[in-house]
């Protein structure tokens, strides 16, 4: 069969090649060069458009906060930079103060129960030891005096959360504690805004509680106010209670000692009492502030608390992605407690293990750590009525046994694992902290917010 063939000008790729390296007229060059400098001038426009917008965007990011550990620091976090918006909604912690004080006397009503049934390993030492104890007949008395409060304790965690189904019975951590469900809410449930409704009035000294709603707590609290105090001073059950080792006072969410404000039928909460409030919570809390700022350079900043619990920490690594800073709350007070999900597992010592794993990470190789070592003043309260830190942890040996030493002794701890497990050299930032110390923290916290948002600038070369 024939091979057809062609001429050469009838190849595209010739014609091409032709037309690219053939003669050109002057007008022909000149117009050339025209449109090649015009090409020039637009491209270098959008490069600088680019450029601008890059810019832009840097300075209208949000700043990222991921708070590791305890809400308490959110609260700090809303009070001090949205003061308005956290008084509309300090009202509504007002069920869960109530909660937790009805809380309390469950853990000591449950206790005299337990203290007084045969089965009890301290039953047959507790008929030896006479009148230190709360005789059957006067805490079946108490316990019926008080048994509305019981019921109250229904009526508010329905309120808190009426969808949820409350955790099976835990310990509260301390050996010998009954034990009491939890009562958790979900991060983005409306309870606060449903609260609130039985609230009218914006100010402080406008808020009042709609009795007209049929909230009749705070009147059956109020009138056992007596009773509950005299079943926490009671000497019998202070008696029971240092035997058990229970310090309940030690406890989140403890109100005992503020009867006469709590137990009262126009019950406000104060700032220092939100910030003392226990309320587990599940999920991402997301809180959006605008700080003032030179410029408005980093002026917007998104907060989002993800909860420390073993069952949440599976939802921290998507909020690590972009996030400028990473402020980690270790309980130092909790050396001597266990975890709520595993009892054979010493809280510190998960704290610790957390906190390797934290620094460790690459995908936080750039962000800025911050431990707050938390809770200083639980621990110096243990450390000083005797609870020697070396029985729990025996590495620090037989050094003196006060705060200044034992503080010391943990930050040098978290401070080694730092440099060793951070995957490029950091500075370390540790502050010392009370977060339910209203004004100390308030400090604590604008430093800190301080120094992320210089960082901020820095890393995104703003300064």
């Amino acid at each position: 069969m024939p091979v057809r063939t062609h001429d050469a000008s009838d190849d595209p790729l010739t014609r091409a090649l032709h037309d690219e390296i053939g003669e050109e007229t002057e007008t022909e060059q000149q117009l050339r060069l025209k449109k090649e400098k015009e090409a020039r001038r637009v491209s270098e426009t959008i490069d600088e458009l680019i450029k601008e917008e890059k810019a832009a965007l840097k300075k209208t990011r949000p700043i990222k906060v991921l708070l590791l550990g305890k809400s308490t620091a959110l609260k700090n976090f809303q009070m001090l930079h949205t003061p308005q918006a956290w008084a509309a909604e300090r009202i509504s912690w007002r069920a869960v103060i109530q909660l937790n004080l009805i809380r309390s006397v469950r853990i000591i009503l449950d206790t005299l129960v337990e203290s007084q049934s045969p089965r009890s390993p301290r039953h047959s030492r507790r008929l030896s030891q006479g009148p230190d104890f709360v005789s059957p007949p006067k805490w079946m008395m108490l316990q019926d005096a008080l048994r509305p409060l019981l019921e109250v304790e229904e009526t508010l965690i329905q309120r808190l959360a009426p969808d949820n189904d409350t955790d099976e019975a835990t310990t509260h951590q301390f050996a010998g504690a009954p034990k009491l469900r939890e009562v958790s809410v979900n991060a983005l449930s409306s309870w606060k805004n449903a609260l609130s409704k039985l609230v009218h009035g914006d100010s402080k000294e406008d808020q009042t509680v709609d009795m007209n709603e049929g909230d009749t707590i705070s009147m059956i609290i109020a009138s056992r106010k007596d009773l509950i105090r005299s079943l926490w001073q009671g000497p019998d059950v202070r008696s029971l209670i240092k035997q058990r080792k229970l310090r309940i006072e030690d406890l989140p969410g403890f109100f005992l000692d503020d009867l006469d404000r709590i137990a009262s039928d126009n019950y406000v909460p104060s700032d220092d009492d939100v910030l003392r409030a226990r309320l587990k919570t599940v999920g991402v809390s997301e809180y959006k502030f605008t700080r003032e700022t030179p410029n408005m350079v980093g002026s917007d900043w998104r907060i989002y608390d993800v909860g420390g619990s073993r069952t949440q920490r599976a939802a921290w690594a998507p909020y690590f992605q972009d996030v400028d800073a990473v402020i980690f709350l270790a309980p130092i007070s909790c050396f001597d407690q266990v975890l709520v999900e595993d009892p054979s597992v010493n809280r510190l010592e998960d704290t610790v293990i957390l906190w390797k794993q934290l620094c460790s990470n690459t995908l936080l190789k750039k962000c800025n750590l911050i431990l707050f070592m938390n809770k200083t003043d639980l621990m110096a309260k243990k450390l000083q009525a005797g609870v020697r830190l070396s029985r729990y942890i025996p590495s620090f040996g037989s050094r003196n046994n006060d705060f200044t030493t034992a503080s010391a002794y943990l930050q040098r701890k978290f401070q080694t694992i730092f440099h060793e497990q951070s995957p490029e050299p950091r500075p370390f930032y540790c502050h010392m902290t009370s977060l339910t110390d209203m004004h100390a923290s308030a400090k604590v916290i604008a430093s800190v917010a301080d120094m992320i948002i210089h960082s901020y600038l820095r890393d995104n070369k703003l300064i």
